[in-house]
């Protein structure tokens, strides 16, 4: 059983399910060094020394690989061991995003968990992400729905900024 870890950091610090309670349950795992922990790029693959030298093998008969990455280990080491503390932080800032979304009369939260905001409107999504995007809030429409995602490239402030945009939005701006 292969486990898609990407955002595996930010479900074990929402539940408090430690990450390799998660892994345990799966005979190979990969997760993701970019999607909430800051690294540019990059996954890890885990599993037995076996099932490894077999990807190895398979990366190379592909053509995978690259040379002289040691940077991007160090931005991998450096967000394992600074930047998974502070997911908290990003869950704290989709809430906040969340509660103030939920106050407004043209938000429907499908989705708040973790890092990320799924939700609908009577107005298309995509007339909502242009009208944020006119006032400097950038998200996406995915599937007809809104999708918000925090991360450690929003502070405090940004945040409020976003939440007084929220409530300062008139529904006529999405027509």
């Amino acid at each position: 059983v292969h486990m898609d870890g990407a955002r595996i950091f930010n479900a074990s610090v929402e539940s408090g399910v430690p990450v390799k309670e998660y892994a345990d349950t799966a005979d190979d795992i990969t997760f993701c060094l970019s999607k909430g922990l800051g690294c540019p790029a990059f996954s890890i693959l885990s599993s037995t020394k076996e099932f490894i030298k077999k990807a190895k093998r398979c990366r190379k008969l592909l053509g995978g690989g690259m040379r002289q990455i040691g940077i991007f280990a160090a931005a991998g080491i450096y967000a394992l061991e600074h930047n998974i503390a502070r997911l908290k932080e990003d869950h704290e800032h989709r809430e906040a995003i969340s509660n103030a979304l939920s106050e407004t009369g043209w938000a429907n939260i499908v989705i708040s968990s973790t890092n990320m905001i799924f939700f609908t409107s009577p107005y298309p999504a995509q007339s909502i992400v242009t009208a944020f995007r006119n006032k400097g809030v950038l998200f996406l429409e995915d599937g007809g729905m809104c999708r918000i995602v925090t991360s450690l490239n929003n502070n405090d402030e940004d945040v409020a900024e976003t939440i007084e945009i929220i409530k300062s939005m008139e529904e006529s701006e999405f027509v």
